[in-house]
């Protein structure tokens, strides 16, 4: 389910319960969008790890490691795997430091 998708069901969904016609609905959440780590210590040699695989349920958590001993500017990018069905007009980097 894309946003517009979502912010439409959600419509639908809220006036059902205002109306008393729907008491209960479940919901089962899921990242339908894969999501990458790319990072360096030296600005030359970047890694990509992938941080969610596509299809995973949500709630989850995952922890990154860089190992010991790194040392350096970290630069560090969040974003969606190359490919990934985003909508159109949409970045995919998410957020860079």
């Amino acid at each position: 389910m894309n946003s517009l998708e979502c912010i439409a069901s959600g419509a639908g969904l809220y006036s059902g319960f205002l109306a008393k016609q729907l008491e209960e609905y479940k919901v089962a959440d899921c990242n339908v969008l894969p999501v990458n780590v790319t990072y360096s210590f030296d600005e030359m040699n970047f890694r990509t790890v992938p941080l969610f695989d596509q299809g995973m349920v949500f709630p989850c958590s995952n922890e990154l490691r860089f190992g010991a001993g790194k040392a350096g500017a970290m630069k560090v990018m969040l974003h969606y795997r190359d490919g990934a069905p985003i909508l159109k007009g949409l970045q995919t980097q998410m957020v860079s430091y």
